[in-house]
């Protein structure tokens, strides 16, 4: 929405949907900038289920669908992964083993495709380290 979207719309090959999809997502996103700066660094604007977060994964989505729909030039290509951490907030701490979950993801994402060697191998056995949550 940020790069894709725009480059489309200064070369002509976007239309007046992805021109108005960029325009609500650009409000959206002020919007949440804004709220973001009235706020402290540990406190969310709100869920991700609720706006106005919610509301701006659906501009994006309007985004994405004028992007997918049009003639991209291979150097706009790009590739994403979202992963979501699963945590509880409510326990004020995290679980290392998750996090450690997930760098494996991401580093096996990264060596296979950059490579045909297949999936890393651990040779090392992770440990959670504890972590003392008050009960709840």
């Amino acid at each position: 929405a940020e790069v894709v979207g725009p480059q489309l719309l200064k070369n002509g090959r976007g239309d007046g949907k992805l021109e108005q999809a960029l325009q609500n997502y650009q409000q959206i996103t002020s919007e949440i900038r804004q709220a973001m700066a009235k706020i402290p660094a540990n406190k969310r604007v709100s869920s991700m289920n609720a706006a106005p977060r919610y509301t701006r994964y659906e501009s994006m989505q309007a985004v994405q669908a004028c992007i997918a729909a049009a003639e991209l030039d291979p150097q706009l290509w790009f590739s994403c992964v979202n992963l979501s951490y699963d945590y509880n907030e409510a326990l004020g701490c995290l679980s290392l083993k998750e996090i450690e979950a997930t760098v494996d993801i991401l580093l096996s994402t990264i060596i296979l495709y950059f490579s045909d060697a297949g999936p890393p191998r651990r040779d090392t056995v992770h440990q959670e380290s504890a972590c003392q949550c008050a009960a709840a």
